[in-house]
């Protein structure tokens, strides 16, 4: 008779964790390979979400949308639960701790040395939608809405289009992160001499840029910054990162 009520507390915990375990609907920005891949499906950002989702026995349910559209995406949709890669902001919101790091760099091909931000006055420049009001007051003041240099300056919606102007030789240089350079080096290989001689400056930008996920619920925001800690101790977040980009 004394076993039952052992038996009861024994299956409690592994009620409880059934309970909590939920579908967790989250909003991702389209078309950024390799964060968030063409087919909508995987990528670094989502793979790491649905890592860390498991983590604590949710599962990931994907929403694709314009990058403008994710962070309003909390406030319109009551089925969304949380959004990756936003900046952080002043609202009723919980955010996570860092989620993804963007670093970017400076890419030019070897007839080419930038060693300051004012060496690129000369070139025509490529870069992210919002880099000119990004990447510091020396950047903006070339490039930014009033900038002097902002007529040899473009700034890319697709970064796809971005990396063939740099390989069709329609820009001197790329504004741009790291692992996206990498991802469209190897995709475009077949299209361009993507094998030639290339730099890659990191010195002359901010160092990096980090993008936050944003949840309704603190509770799950708690679980997931625990869940960051664990991967990028065991090994777990680098390794989905590798697996994109080499």
């Amino acid at each position: 008779m004394k076993s039952k009520p052992l038996l009861f507390l024994i299956a409690l915990p592994l009620i409880a964790e059934v309970v909590s375990a939920e579908e967790v609907t989250v909003a991702f920005g389209q078309h950024k390979p390799p964060y968030v891949h063409l087919d909508g499906g995987r990528g670094i950002e989502i793979d790491l979400f649905r890592e860390a989702l498991a983590h604590n026995g949710h599962t990931l349910r994907h929403k694709i949308m314009p990058k403008r559209k994710v962070k309003y995406s909390l406030k319109k949709y009551a089925d969304v639960d949380a959004a990756s890669s936003v900046n952080l902001s002043n609202d009723n919101f919980y955010y996570s701790d860092n989620f993804i790091v963007f670093s970017d760099v400076v890419v030019t091909k070897e007839n080419i040395s930038v060693e300051t931000i004012s060496d690129l006055k000369p070139y025509k420049v490529a870069a992210w939608q919002g880099a000119s009001v990004s990447l510091g007051d020396e950047f903006t003041k070339l490039y930014g809405k009033h900038g002097t240099h902002k007529r040899k300056y473009r700034e890319y919606p697709s970064q796809l289009n971005q990396n063939i102007a740099f390989w069709s030789g329609k820009v001197d240089v790329l504004i741009i992160d790291k692992h996206i350079f990498n991802y469209y080096r190897k995709m475009l290989s077949g299209e361009f001499n993507t094998s030639q001689s290339i730099s890659l400056n990191s010195d002359l930008l901010p160092e990096e840029t980090i993008h936050y996920a944003a949840f309704k619920d603190r509770s799950l925001r708690d679980q997931f910054n625990d869940a960051l800690v664990a991967m990028r101790h065991d090994g777990i977040y680098q390794g989905i990162i590798d697996r994109h980009t080499k």
